[in-house]
């Protein structure tokens, strides 16, 4: 478990993270990888009081909707958006009682000291609909699938899922200042994009005719 900032922790292990917002009577949670159980479990150990009442489900690959039993047993809204509706309902242990809220391009949730945006940076080429979580006051962004990076050590080149991230930060105003993700322990920064996105230029001009 990371505190990433006061509040917002980042909770995982084997590849699969989560993102757990506290809010001023309840947490959102962000991310459906595997292990969910047990990232709710530890957050208890640090957020005792308030309930999960929301799990934001990325996208609808396999790998990130097998938390919507463990929110659904938190009596959590799932939000995800209408499309990715009935691969939610499959994911659930009881789909005709599942709480789904769907996300038309953003949802936002501000409780007057924090503010957290559900956000569709859609299309992508992973996929069609794609949120990610950000937190404007503290510069926190949680993808998923789309900025691979490695526990430690240097970026790799940047792919065009990682491209495409960039540009809808951009064409979105957002002032991100560190990044978090899906599969990696790691708190990236937006100099790490960048030198990802670096990279990726030399590469194409090394291998160009």
């Amino acid at each position: 478990m990371q505190e990433i900032k006061e509040g917002v922790f980042l909770v995982g292990a084997a590849g699969t993270y989560a993102m757990f917002v506290e809010m001023d009577d309840h947490v959102v949670a962000v991310g459906g990888t595997a292990g969910i159980p047990e990232r709710i479990k530890a957050l208890r150990e640090v957020v005792e009081d308030k309930p999960i009442k929301f799990g934001v489900m990325t996208h609808h690959h396999n790998d990130h909707v097998l938390g919507v039993p463990a929110y659904q047993a938190e009596d959590a809204m799932v939000l995800t958006v209408k499309e990715h509706e009935p691969v939610m309902r499959a994911a659930a242990t009881d789909a005709d009682s599942l709480k789904l809220q769907f996300v038309e391009d953003k949802y936002v949730f501000d409780d007057g000291s924090r503010k957290l945006e559900i956000i569709d940076i859609g299309p992508t080429p992973h996929s069609k609909h794609l949120l990610v979580a950000w937190l404007p006051e503290e510069g926190i962004l949680f993808e998923a699938d789309h900025f691979p990076t490695p526990t430690n050590g240097q970026m790799a080149p940047a792919q065009p899922v990682t491209k495409r991230l960039a540009e809808a930060i951009s064409e979105k105003g957002l002032d991100v200042k560190f990044i978090v993700g899906a599969h990696s322990p790691r708190v990236a920064s937006i100099e790490d994009l960048r030198k990802a996105m670096a990279l990726n230029e030399v590469k194409v001009a090394q291998t160009s005719p």
